[in-house]
């Protein structure tokens, strides 16, 4: 009888383990696809910045429009900062989930991963 309730501690805790690794993987994958996306933001919105800058200073925008293109330029150099923090953060977790150390080479981090956990 103990031994099956070690056996019974033993699988409840490798289900929580893998558990923990899947939620891992779908945080990675969803912060992985904010990154582009976020980035192209922050690119279109100083472009629009520099277009307005000249104009403004030509008189053909008010300060509201260069004050609120700034604040826009700002508000996704944020998300995209925002997204990569999300990415390091989900991969730490994972990585953590995962029982790998800070020793561990990451370079092959694919075929790590699906040698180990067969995905």
């Amino acid at each position: 009888a103990e031994l099956s309730e070690l056996e019974y501690f033993r699988d409840d805790a490798s289900l929580a383990v893998m558990e923990q690794i899947q939620t891992g993987v779908h945080r990675l994958v969803a912060a992985t696809s904010k990154i582009r996306p976020a980035a192209q933001s922050f690119k279109r919105a100083g472009q629009v910045l520099e277009t307005i800058v000249p104009q403004f200073g030509s008189g053909d925008r008010t300060l509201l429009e260069l004050l609120d293109a700034h604040s826009n330029a700002l508000d996704a150099e944020l998300a995209a900062i925002n997204a990569r923090y999300d990415y390091y953060e989900a991969m730490a977790k994972l990585v953590h989930s995962a029982g790998w150390t800070v020793h561990d080479d990451y370079s092959n981090f694919r075929e790590k991963f699906h040698q180990q956990f067969g995905g």
